[in-house]
C-alpha cells in the first residue's frame, strides 16, 4: 500500500473516533399531491450517519438574524463533518440528535478527501423540542 494510502487509512480510522453523533440524511423529491399538484417530500437517503456538528468560529455557533415574515428569527450555521464519500447535498437536509438543519454548502474542495464536510443552518424555534 502506497504511504498516502496507509496515510489516508490511518486517518480515516482516527475520523471514526472522532464521529461522535449520528444523524439521517434526507433530500428533496418532487411528488404529486392528491389534485396532481406539485409537492415537495423529504426522502430519507441515509439513516444512522456518523457525523459531528462543530461551531463554525470560535462562539459557540455563528448566528444571524433573518426574517420570516414580519418575525424576526436567528439563524444558526453550523459545520457537519461525516466520513468520506457521503452523498449530500444543497437540496438536503439532516436531522442530528432531533433538530433539522439545511443543508447551504458542500465543502468538496481542500479536504483531501479525508471525509466529507458541509455548512448546515437552522432557524431558532424551528423544532418543537426547543
Amino acid at each position: 500500500m502506497p504511504l498516502r494510502s496507509r496515510m489516508q487509512a490511518i486517518i480515516e480510522r482516527r475520523l471514526e473516533t472522532f464521529l461522535n453523533q449520528t444523524c439521517d440524511i434526507q433530500r428533496e423529491d418532487d411528488a404529486r399531491g392528491e389534485y396532481g399538484e406539485r409537492i415537495h417530500i423529504w426522502t430519507t437517503v441515509a439513516s444512522a450517519v456518523a457525523c459531528r456538528v462543530v461551531s463554525v468560529n470560535s462562539s459557540s455557533t455563528s448566528s444571524e438574524s433573518a426574517m420570516s415574515g414580519r418575525q424576526e428569527t436567528i439563524v444558526d450555521t453550523y459545520k457537519l463533518i461525516l466520513p468520506n464519500g457521503t452523498t449530500v447535498g444543497v437540496d438536503y437536509r439532516v436531522i442530528v440528535g432531533g433538530q433539522t438543519f439545511d443543508v447551504v454548502n458542500v465543502f468538496d474542495r481542500w479536504t483531501d478527501r479525508m471525509d466529507t464536510q458541509v455548512l448546515i443552518k437552522r432557524a431558532r424555534g424551528e423544532d418543537v423540542d426547543e
